[in-house]
């Protein structure tokens, strides 16, 4: 009997302690089978991968974004100039005849021009030039050596979004009269419907018309340089220097007497103008008066 309790307790502490063993290997175990799973090559290779096609994807993205700068960078610029020049030349006849060389050899065309007669023969005159854009630095600088420039302005519109924008539209109204085209052609119905295509199609030409035009315009104006000369004879002309103080004297003199002239012309011209109604009053007043005595010695 006792042997037996002896042997049942050996058993039981056999269990126990075999039970013990395996609740502090557990939580190993577990961190085992984690670390084993985290160290696992396919889902290391499975990570990578997806590394990789994200830097792919960005490396995408980039690739496109400067393909698309690229592009961009390819439109061409499209810029209206239009230049006003003013000119002093001592022969203007000489000028005249500079001025259309000028033009030729630059491969413009002189527009408009209109000549003008002043005081003592000299003359005047404005010349309009149309110069191709590559040409118009060189032109202006050639033309400001033909004489004095005293005054010069130049302005610069930049039309490239108009123009883009005018060439998408056509487009898109002519792959639009290419379906209404497509629909008349397979329309058999009624003749109202018929007649509905074709209007469709008559105001989609129209405004193709209408903004082809606008881009020839945009492109004749963005292709050849505007330059305004307005031109002025002036022998022996020297440019104007800042004043001295005799100068400054001398002209503010000469400006007091002149406008001492111009009153006293004025306080003369007034008297001319006045006598007339001055002896017009003074004869309607000497019958007034006259006719007064009368009545008042008739009364008497």
């Amino acid at each position: 009997m006792v042997t037996n309790m002896r042997q049942l307790i050996a058993s039981s502490n056999t269990l126990l302690f075999f039970t013990l063993l395996y609740l502090l290997l557990l939580p190993m175990i577990g961190c085992g089978g984690d670390i084993g799973m985290d160290m696992n090559p396919e889902a290391v290779q499975s990570n990578s991968k997806s590394m990789l096609i994200v830097q792919s994807d960005g490396a995408a993205n980039t690739e496109a974004s400067v393909s698309h700068e690229t592009t961009t960078g390819r439109i061409q610029r499209r810029i209206v100039y239009d230049s006003r020049l003013s000119l002093i030349v001592e022969d203007y006849m000489i000028f005249e005849s500079a001025i259309t060389k000028l033009v030729e050899s630059h491969r413009g065309f002189i527009a408009k021009s209109e000549t003008n007669r002043r005081y003592e023969n000299r003359q005047s005159g404005t010349w309009v030039a149309r110069i191709p854009v590559e040409n118009y630095s060189e032109f202006l600088t050639a033309v400001g050596q033909l004489g004095f420039a005293e005054s010069r302005s130049e302005n610069a519109q930049d039309i490239t979004e108009e123009y883009v924008d005018v060439e998408a539209r056509i487009r898109n109204n002519q792959q639009l009269e290419q379906r209404v085209l497509e629909m008349l052609e397979e329309r058999t119905g009624k003749l109202s419907d018929v007649l509905e295509i074709e209007r469709e199609l008559a105001r989609v030409r129209d405004e193709i018309e209408r903004m082809q035009g606008r881009l020839r315009v945009l492109s004749d104006q963005s292709s050849l340089a505007t330059i305004t000369l307005s031109v002025r004879e002036e022998k022996a002309y020297i440019p104007a220097a800042a004043p001295t103080l005799g100068a400054r004297v001398s002209t503010t003199w000469r400006q007091s007497l002149s406008m001492l002239r111009q009153a006293g012309e004025g306080c003369l011209i007034a008297t001319v103008a006045v006598v007339p109604w001055a002896v017009l009053v003074g004869f309607f007043a000497g019958v007034f008066y006259v006719m007064i005595r009368w009545l008042w010695r008739v009364k008497r």
